[in-house]
């Protein structure tokens, strides 16, 4: 186990008696028990959902507890955490005695959404432009909670494109496209252009997050985006990612949402790509629901393809993908999804549309 979470990018902490512990029980990616141990004492309190939101980066940890129950097989996981700083480190992880009935369900009621992230540049002065003081929101472009000082004063230095929630994948594709060209229509006539980097500049990283409605996910809907759209869209990325996937663009990397739902944060900004983009948003909705999923791998990834992933070099996730493909082509039974799939890897892998 231990080596997994190396390759995942988790590190083992300490256990030093003067830092935050924090012990999180799980049901597949429900939360259902969570326990802290201040600094110094030896007793640990029960507390709340509600009340270990007050606690400094609760949603980072809760994040990193789903993200260590996808990398095991088991369904009831304990995992400890400790705290240093920002600095987030497991303990211990221990598999349970399983709580929730496995049942094999499709979900069909469901939303799609996303928020896409991306910073703004004046094209004369080469500077990045940032919206002053509180947030901004204006229905589709808004900003997002990271904020930057200058002297005395607040920015909020990154953007979202923020779409209507839509009914399936391409609908919500069809929806950003048009806002993405009405963005960049406005920018353009007042001089500025779009950087979509994913680590445009110091410590800013950016995000293409995905957001589902009316749905909680199990841990095989997670392992099925992170292997077949987290880790090939990972080769479009250049190497302004590489820290990104390290930190806010780990696998699985999921949170509830406000529509009743998750959003799944792995992918970095997609924004440069929304043109060309229309098999990815496809795939993505054919990943989650549509008749054909159970031809997917989803047991927790391999310690081959968690390495691919976080690599800076990317002739390993490549060669996976290549494999991958051959292998769907091989095995999908003719169907939308198998064109789907199609469609998407041959987008990723650059390869021509009848191939």
């Amino acid at each position: 186990m231990e080596e997994r979470l190396t390759a995942a990018q988790f590190s083992k902490g300490t256990g030093e008696n003067n830092l935050w512990q924090y012990e999180i029980y799980l049901d597949e990616l429900t939360i259902k028990n969570l326990k802290v141990k201040k600094p110094y004492s030896t007793f640990r309190e029960l507390i709340s959902p509600v009340q270990f939101k007050e606690y400094y980066l609760a949603d980072r940890m809760l994040e990193m507890a789903r993200q260590i129950a996808c990398l095991v097989t088991p369904s009831s996981l304990y995992v400890r955490l400790e705290r240093k700083g920002k600095c987030i480190r497991w303990l211990d992880v221990q598999t349970l005695p399983s709580e929730s009935e496995q049942k094999n369900h499709t979900p069909i009621a469901m939303t799609f959404g996303a928020d896409v992230e991306f910073m703004i540049v004046n094209r004369k002065s080469g500077k990045f432009v940032a919206y002053p003081g509180a947030t901004y929101d204006d229905g589709t472009v808004g900003t997002d909670r990271a904020l930057s000082r200058h002297e005395h004063h607040f920015y909020r230095p990154i953007f979202e494109l923020r779409p209507p929630p839509a009914t399936s994948g391409e609908q919500l594709y069809q929806s950003v496209k048009r806002e993405y060209e009405r963005l960049s229509y406005r920018l353009n006539r007042h001089g500025y252009d779009i950087d979509s980097r994913p680590n445009p500049f110091g410590r800013w990283t950016l995000g293409g997050h995905f957001h589902i409605g009316g749905y909680w996910p199990r841990k095989v809907d997670i392992r099925r985006l992170d292997r077949y759209v987290a880790l090939p869209l990972r080769i479009l990325e250049d190497s302004s990612g590489d820290e990104r996937r390290k930190t806010d663009g780990r696998l699985s990397a999921v949170r509830p949402n406000a529509f009743q739902g998750f959003e799944y944060r792995t992918l970095s900004t997609w924004c440069d790509k929304i043109l060309e983009a229309k098999s990815l948003f496809q795939w993505f909705d054919a990943c989650i629901r549509k008749q054909g999923i159970e031809y997917l791998d989803d047991t927790p990834l391999k310690k081959a393809e968690l390495e691919a992933f976080y690599q800076e070099d990317d002739k390993q996730a490549r060669a996976i993908c290549e494999k991958m493909y051959e292998n769907i082509k091989r095995t999908l039974p003719q169907g939308s999804f198998y064109d789907d799939a199609k469609s998407f890897f041959n987008w990723v892998l650059n390869k021509p549309s009848n191939d």
